[in-house]
């Protein structure tokens, strides 16, 4: 039970390190990999206005990112759509498939899922 405490341990401890989103104006776009995690966090303890921040995680290769989201409900909703369909390959074939590529538009985002 011990070595499982101390790899909880690690794995809690780690630091990742928080990017800001990378897509700021229309025609931006980066391949981010494969969603690994969408969730929220602790903001800044001194800003009581927005005490909590939403971000998200991907991972392509050995790279792993995390990114603060923008405020986009359709973004949000379209990473999460598309983390729930790598859970669910992965859960049945073992392996996971789905890749985004993330674009900037004049009003909003673009996700494109390929396998």
């Amino acid at each position: 039970m011990a070595s499982c405490e101390k790899l909880l341990m690690e794995l809690i401890c780690q630091e990742i390190e928080i990017k800001e989103w990378p897509l700021l104006k229309a025609e931006d776009e980066k391949f981010f990999g494969y969603v690994l995690a969408v969730g929220i966090m602790p903001n800044d303890f001194s800003n009581h206005i927005d005490p909590m921040r939403q971000y998200a995680d991907f991972g392509y290769n050995d790279r792993y990112e995390r990114y603060i989201l923008p405020n986009n409900d359709k973004l949000k909703d379209d990473l999460l759509k598309f983390l729930w369909e790598n859970m669910w390959t992965t859960t049945h074939s073992g392996c996971m498939e789905g890749k985004v590529w993330i674009s900037r538009l004049e009003n909003g985002y673009n996700v494109d899922y390929s396998k």
